[in-house]
């Protein structure tokens, strides 16, 4: 009886342990992709790109998660405005990441990866105008890194449709952080 008794507190102890465990989205995407990689040569060559598929997807999705919460409960009309924007925006690019991830074979990730989902965790839990002011400083500095990135796909890239994404994505990124540091300086 006790032995039974131990290995039902295992087990309840290995699940409790499961349960508590966080998985980054984005790492086990980036996780799948190196082993596809390893068995597949024409996956090797488009690593990079892969990964920046794979970090744009969490990025988007952190995004249109933040845009729609900011559409909704934003008190500033041009910031719920704003985030209508990036949920119409992103979430055409998120269905193009989805539709090169497919044709390329590229793992992406189904939620927003780890370290984005902190900030959205952290935005969310401001309210009124301090939840305007800190979700449009957040889009300011997002897009300046998320810029950064997508000119260096487009530079650098290996796959050409992805590189042509990217390409095409800087200018929309601009003209948001464009949009984002106008209603920061507003909300200063």
């Amino acid at each position: 009886m006790l032995r039974k008794e131990l290995l039902i507190l295992c087990l309840i102890s290995v699940i409790a342990g499961a349960c508590h465990q966080t998985h980054d989205s984005e790492k086990m995407a980036d996780h799948q992709n190196n082993q596809k990689a390893d068995r597949d040569t024409s996956l090797k060559n488009i690593e990079p790109d892969s990964k920046f598929v794979v970090k744009a997807t969490s990025g988007v999705t952190m995004e249109t998660e933040l845009g729609s919460y900011a559409a909704k409960n934003a008190v500033t009309p041009g910031v719920r405005n704003f985030g209508q924007t990036m949920v119409t925006d992103h979430t055409k690019d998120k269905e193009e990441l989805a539709r090169l991830a497919s044709k390329k074979n590229i793992t992406i990730p189904a939620q927003t990866g780890a370290d984005f989902q902190k900030h959205i965790n952290e935005i969310t839990s401001k309210q009124g105008l301090a939840f305007d002011k800190a979700y449009i400083s957040f889009m300011v500095d997002d897009h300046k890194e998320d810029i950064s990135e997508f000119e260096k796909e487009a530079k650098d890239g290996k796959d050409q449709e992805i590189k042509t994404f990217a390409a095409k994505g800087v200018p929309i990124l601009q003209h948001h952080l464009q949009m984002a540091e106008d209603l920061n300086t507003k909300l200063k």
